[in-house]
């Protein structure tokens, strides 16, 4: 019991520190590259079962996902650093 209850303190306090803003919200970006890789192995795959050139079409997806979960989300995290400084320099 006592050790269920550490694991779950535990799993609470990295949800809570991870989803600081303070920090840039590592936890987004954590699951946002989990989806992007998801992604990328998944849409080939139901291509593949299809044919070769549905397998083709769904490795341009995956990349195309992947692509734009990890860059996307990149992106989205250095907006928000620098979005407290737009109210400074304003």
């Amino acid at each position: 019991m006592v050790v269920h209850v550490r694991i779950q303190v535990l799993r609470h306090l990295y949800a809570f520190v991870l989803g600081l803003s303070l920090f840039g919200n590592p936890m987004a970006v954590l699951e946002s590259f989990a989806t992007g890789v998801q992604s990328l192995f998944y849409e080939p795959y139901k291509g593949a079962v299809l044919g070769p050139e549905e397998f083709v079409l769904g490795l341009g997806a995956g990349v195309k996902n992947f692509l734009g979960y990890t860059v996307g989300m990149s992106a989205f995290l250095h907006a928000s650093r620098l979005q407290p400084l737009c109210f400074i320099t304003v």
